[in-house]
């Protein structure tokens, strides 16, 4: 999820990214396969505006 992450915002010339990773929203810490829920952290810069968002990330039916 992370590598997919960096190559949408990479494709994204006009978004410069300060930051973009996915946590585990129980302690913060970085996600794993094994963590129960995500949350993704972006922040980066459009035109001369700072944009930060964060949004929780669904894993969808793994079965």
């Amino acid at each position: 999820a992370q590598r997919t992450l960096d190559e949408v915002l990479g494709q994204e010339n006009a978004f410069t990214k300060d930051y973009a990773v996915i946590i585990d929203e129980k302690d913060f810490s970085i996600a794993t396969q094994t963590s129960q829920k995500k949350r993704g952290l972006v922040a980066g810069w459009i035109n001369g505006t700072r944009l930060i968002d964060n949004m929780t990330m669904n894993a969808g039916n793994q079965s």
